[in-house]
């Protein structure tokens, strides 16, 4: 059997293009969660009213911590 193997990597996110979620590595280096686990949270992967909460708090603050 062969299979084909794409030895290319290819690019996340084309450079200039914007962020789905704009600061939330400054979100996460705040608050001390990981960038993974609040994207999936905020995509609906996961669950957690708190920080649901949290980024609603930070983004309204203008990203500002608020606890």
């Amino acid at each position: 059997m062969n299979r084909k193997v794409n030895r290319e990597k290819k690019a996340g996110r084309p450079a200039g293009r914007r962020t789905m979620y704009p600061g939330i590595t400054a979100f996460c280096r705040e608050h001390g969660y990981s960038h993974q686990h609040v994207r999936r949270v905020l995509l609906g992967r996961e669950t957690s009213a708190r920080v649901r909460r949290m980024w609603a708090a930070w983004k309204m603050g203008g990203g500002k911590a608020v606890r």
